[in-house]
This record gives C-alpha cells, structure tokens and sequence, in this order.
C-alpha cells in the first residue's frame, strides 16, 4: 500500500473580480505578501507534508509563480476560470506514488490556523472520514476555512460537475453533491461558544476586508506575535468590536455565484 501524502494546495490568480492582485497585497507591519503570509502559517501545521500553489495559467500569473519559487512551493499551472479541473490536475503531479490527503485552502484566508489545519487533518483521518471540515455548518468567521479531503473525492466529483459557476470551487463542490457519493464519509467540526461568529468577516475579498486585516496583523506584529491563532484574532476583536464595522455591509458571494 502506497504512503499517505499531506499536500496543501493553495488555488490562486491574481484576476479577482472584487479586488484584483489581492494574492500579492503587502499585509502588516512586514510588508509580505498576502500568499506568503499563508506559506509560512500553512507550515506550521505539523500535518502538512507539502505545499503547492495552483496558479491560474495566464502570463499576468507569473509574480505568483516567481513567489512560490522563493518559498520553495511547488507550482503547478492550469485552467484560468476551471478551478475544479485546475485542482484535479495539480494532484496529477504526484503521479499516484501516494494516497495523497488534500488541504483545501483559500489565498482568501490570510490568517489561516495551522493548529486548526492539524486538527481537521487528524479528525479525518481518526474518523477514517473521506472529508472533513470546520465549515460544514459555519460556526467560525468567515477567513479561517480549512476543507481536507481524500484525492479521490475530488478526482470523482470533477467527472460529473458540469455548471460553471459551480466549477470555480474545488472541494466544496464535495459537499454541494454529497448526494452523488452514495458512501461518502463526510465529517466536520464547529467552533467552541467563545469563537462562535459566523457572522464576522475575516476573509480577503474586497477593500474593506483589506483595511480589516491590515488593522489585525498590524497589531499582531506590533506585538511581535506572528503565529497568531484564530482564537488571539477573536478575542482581540472581541475588545476592538468597531473594527468589525469596516467591512460589516459586504455582501459575500453564494456558492452558486461562484
């Protein structure tokens, strides 16, 4: 029996509709890039065995792709606007050497929490789960999404998964068509009552959201805390509530507005 792998693929362009070049924005006191920025918090995790960016083929991507090289991530080009056939293809690298594991994370989630990637990573596998998450009921803010799953339930869902708006998800669609895995074993796990805002917005999508993060990892690396956890952000958003009035109108996108 092959090896199990942990791969990380971090989907990502830098075309966004609502806020172009996000992926790239220089974000606190350090001045790195978004996508840095969840590089180096994704390594913390001691679940991940590696970390590949699924860059979106067209030229303009190329500032992704010379990122990655210095934070020694693999790079792996594909469709511009097929995100689900630009993730199926990425695993494809690895050429079935292993069972690869794939965590599933926005370059929307600059503040992602590699203790929370950890734990959904063991939850999946002690539960013997073929995927797993901390959004199958949103309990956490928005922006601390983690979506682990078995490479083969992605390879299966992009056989059948036609509509467009729907195939700029990747692993999500897993869950939007359960009901096409008769045998699936889908598992998810919800914040305890003291993070429990599934209303707040922590996520990279507008300029709002920007002017949001940037105030929180100022503060952070003020403090010298770079390894901020999910749990220091709501608590310190707890005692600063009126930040959360920056980006409190933004309406985000459903999934069936991709």
């Amino acid at each position: 029996m092959s090896k199990r792998k942990v791969v990380a693929i971090i989907p990502t362009r830098l075309d966004s509709s609502r806020l172009p070049g996000k992926a790239l924005l220089p974000l606190g006191i350090s001045g790195k890039p978004v996508l840095q920025h969840i590089i180096e918090r994704i390594r913390q995790a001691t679940t991940v065995d590696s970390i590949m960016l699924a860059v979106a083929s067209n030229l303009k991507n190329m500032p992704i792709i010379d990122l990655g090289k210095k934070m020694r991530c693999m790079c792996f080009r594909g469709s511009d606007d097929d995100v689900m056939d630009r993730m199926t293809k990425a695993t494809q690298v690895y050429k079935s050497k292993h069972n690869l594991i794939i965590v599933d994370i926005s370059h929307d989630c600059p503040m992602v929490d590699p203790q929370m990637i950890d734990y959904t990573v063991n939850m999946l596998f002690k539960e013997n789960l073929d995927y797993c998450t901390n959004v199958l009921t949103r309990s956490w803010p928005d922006g601390f999404d983690i979506q682990v799953y078995k490479e083969e339930a992605l390879h299966k869902a992009n056989k059948f998964i036609t509509n467009p708006n729907h195939r700029v998800h990747s692993g999500w669609n897993i869950v939007q068509y359960k009901e096409n895995f008769p045998e699936i074993r889908i598992g998810g796990w919800q914040a305890p009552p003291s993070c429990d805002y599934p209303e707040w917005g922590l996520t990279l999508d507008t300029e709002e959201d920007y002017q949001l993060l940037q105030i929180i990892f100022n503060y952070f690396e003020r403090h010298s805390q770079y390894s901020f956890s999910a749990v220091q952000v709501i608590e310190y958003l707890k005692q600063n509530p009126r930040l959360l009035d920056i980006n409190y109108d933004i309406r985000r996108k459903t999934f069936d507005e991709g």
